[in-house]
């Protein structure tokens, strides 16, 4: 799990938020499915300098940078500042690679929220790259409805062994 030291939400979590507080009251239940949540490898653990670029899907300005320290904690489920929601994963970790993907389909009344994420990083050593694509879709009388796609590309690099971020496990 991610455990940052940064203290703002990105772009995507605000802009979701905004669709979900137009859709009214919001109920958890409306996941898709029960799946199974990608956990963090024990290579992956430590403590991470990330730095986090966003923008919008095909376009080459930039929406949102962010640098932050990061935690990865051996066996917790591995999440992410672009994932808004705390969105249903599934996926596979290795100790070289991630790749997850993410979906939330919701709806109040008539308005409809669909997320969907896509996310792969590498790791060689004490360093890692990875990209991520987040689409939401709102619509139905959602006020507004809204097309989002969002890419982020991100970068870390491990500056410690995690062992002051992390906690025990069982």
């Amino acid at each position: 799990m991610w455990r940052s030291r940064f203290a703002g939400p990105p772009i995507a979590v605000l802009l979701t938020g905004a669709v979900l507080l137009a859709c009214d009251d919001h109920d958890d239940s409306l996941f898709t499915g029960e799946r199974e949540p990608v956990l963090v490898p024990a290579a992956w653990q430590g403590e991470w300098n990330v730095t986090t670029v966003g923008r919008l899907c095909d376009q080459p300005d930039t929406l949102s940078f962010h640098e932050e320290v990061e935690y990865l904690c051996q066996g917790e489920p591995l999440t992410t500042r672009f994932l808004p929601l705390g969105l249903e994963c599934e996926g596979t970790a290795t100790d070289t690679r991630i790749d997850v993907e993410c979906d939330f389909d919701g709806s109040e009344g008539t308005c409809r929220l669909t997320i969907n994420v896509d996310w792969t990083m590498t790791r060689n050593g004490d360093d890692f790259t990875g990209t991520a694509r987040v689409h939401w879709v709102s619509t139905g009388g959602c006020d507004p409805d809204t097309t989002l796609c969002v890419d982020y590309t991100f970068a870390g690099t491990r500056v410690g062994d995690g062992l002051d971020g992390c906690f025990p496990q069982p």
